[in-house]
């Protein structure tokens, strides 16, 4: 059985139902929202999501880059997404 880290979860959470807050985000990837919000920094540095602020939240979303590399992970996780 092969598992996700919790990095690779927030990608393909965000995968299947971004953009999203981190809240939400740390919620159905099994995180913390303080884990969550370095995650998602470091994602953020890594050039695989962009993230906005909408008063009052941040919203995260993957990038091309992010997209592609979340997307091979959703076959190991065994999960279908339909995501162009």
């Amino acid at each position: 059985m092969v598992f996700l880290t919790a990095k690779q979860r927030v990608l393909v959470v965000l995968l299947r139902e971004g953009p999203l807050q981190n809240s939400h985000i740390a919620k159905k990837a099994g995180v913390t929202e303080q884990y969550c919000s370095k995650i998602v920094e470091s994602l953020r540095l890594e050039g695989l999501l962009e993230t906005k602020f909408a008063h009052p939240r941040h919203i995260s979303k993957l990038t091309s880059k992010g997209v592609e590399v979340a997307k091979p992970l959703t076959h190991v996780a065994g999960l279908n997404v339909n995501q162009t």
